[in-house]
């Protein structure tokens, strides 16, 4: 769905948004988001902002998750309001809230995000659903299936 998104922007931005990402990843920390966002609240280029700043958050989002802290959409739209509000915050970063929490905790409950995100959940629902289909089993195969399948 970002790659979408992401045809708003010219060629030239599209290039420096992949460049800018692939330079957070490599330099990530804990403090990197709210750094990079400080310097992307002077871009005059508002749409290239408000994609670069989504695009970093489900980054963070995910590496946050993976290195033990736990935040959620609604500290990134309190610290970055061009971020929400919550009522329009884009369902892609739910979504990435949503998976990061998931990798840490399968357990995590789909429904939490219905009373957080009412009027993103019926997408959030679908995409999630997708998502978890889409998604190779780790379940081991019956007996049947493997003797079915050597045979």
């Amino acid at each position: 769905m970002a790659d979408q998104r992401l045809a708003v922007l010219n060629k030239v931005d599209r290039n420096a948004l992949e460049s800018l990402l692939m330079d957070f990843e490599r330099g990530w920390n804990r403090e990197a988001f709210s750094q990079v966002c400080e310097r992307l609240g002077t871009d005059a280029r508002d749409e290239y902002r408000r994609l670069a700043m989504e695009e970093l958050a489900k980054v963070d989002l995910h590496r946050q998750w993976s290195d033990g802290a736990t935040p959620l959409l609604e500290d990134y739209i309190r610290r970055f309001p061009s971020l929400g509000p919550v009522e329009k915050v884009s369902v892609d970063l739910v979504l990435a809230e949503y998976e990061a929490r998931r990798a840490v905790d399968p357990g995590v409950d789909l429904a939490e995000y219905q009373s957080r995100y009412p009027d993103q959940f019926d997408d959030l629902k679908r995409l999630a659903e997708q998502l978890i289909d889409s998604k190779p089993s780790d379940a081991p195969k019956p007996a049947s299936q493997d003797a079915a399948a050597q045979a």
